[in-house]
């Protein structure tokens, strides 16, 4: 099963975008169930009736939206005539539209729900957390796609971590116990150095379950031609890995590293040298 999703369509430009090329993008990567954001696809904030349908014509199954949902006043009595547009659920008016939608695609019943987000972003009633909780207690489903519109990183990673608990890659509470026993060194740390503050500890942390939700060092040694030992369960990974890793992620992310090392700790007079193996390290991964 492979799930497109486009993030934010944004006014004319994006829409006539997205109608020209989301026929070719579902051949192309083989998309068996296709979902967009469509909440500033009219004249960058909000959404009507017409762009609704012109989107489903180009092959959009699901459309979700975000705080913008309702800039557009006349799209809250077209609502009925909208069945595959979800709302987000914690968002008023609360008996307008749909917080979830559930669609059979081949074998599967996939359900599409929608949130957004409380920091930095105006218009929740109440916390994604509580609203998701509260939506997956009514889907019976076998796939459930959450749409978090949200503004903040942070808030996005938590969401991910706290709200769902089945990883395709990794287990969960192995994910918790290495983020935890990290974070606990890097705070034993800290205590000895007073530059260690809370927002350098929460940087880390959030950091930690970045990498784990991306997955990057698992897709990036499947790729690898070099086996020591192998379980039963690596052949599965392997094949997924073969699919989805991407070289160009993985060149970013080391890459984002060694600058940051680079302006961080070899720019001054006096410099360590455990810090230039520091930037050495992934720049010798993107080989």
């Amino acid at each position: 099963m492979k799930i497109l999703f486009l993030g934010d369509i944004v006014a004319k430009s994006g829409r006539e975008a997205v109608v020209r090329m989301l026929p070719d993008l579902k051949i192309r990567y083989g998309a068996d169930f296709t979902i967009v954001n469509g909440e500033n696809a009219a004249h960058g904030k909000g959404i009507t009736v017409k762009i609704y349908r012109a989107l489903k014509a180009a092959g959009a199954d699901v459309i979700t939206l975000g705080n913008h949902a309702f800039s557009k006043r006349e799209i809250i009595e077209k609502l009925p005539e909208c069945p595959d547009l979800v709302r987000p659920a914690n968002m008023e008016p609360q008996d307008a539209g749909q917080t979830f939608v559930i669609r059979t695609c081949g074998k599967h019943r996939i359900a599409v729900i929608n949130v957004v987000g409380e920091m930095l972003m105006d218009g929740s009633t109440e916390s994604p957390f509580t609203a998701a909780d509260k939506l997956l207690q009514q889907i019976d489903a076998d796939i459930i796609f959450c749409d978090l519109h949200a503004e903040t990183t942070s808030e996005k990673e938590i969401f991910l971590r706290g709200t769902f608990s089945h990883y395709p890659l990794r287990r969960f509470n192995d994910m918790s116990n290495t983020l935890n026993s990290v974070v606990r060194d890097y705070d034993r740390i800290g205590k000895r150095n007073n530059k260690k503050d809370d927002n350098h500890l929460n940087k880390h942390a959030m950091h930690l379950v970045r990498l784990f939700m991306m997955g990057i060092d698992i897709l990036e040694w499947a790729n690898s031609p070099i086996i020591y030992r192998q379980a039963e369960e690596w052949p599965a990974i392997r094949e997924a890995a073969l699919e989805y890793f991407s070289e160009k992620s993985a060149l970013c992310h080391y890459y984002g590293t060694a600058n940051s090392t680079l302006k961080g700790f070899l720019m001054g007079e006096q410099i360590r040298y455990k810090k230039y193996f520091y930037a050495l390290r992934p720049l010798l991964c993107c080989r």
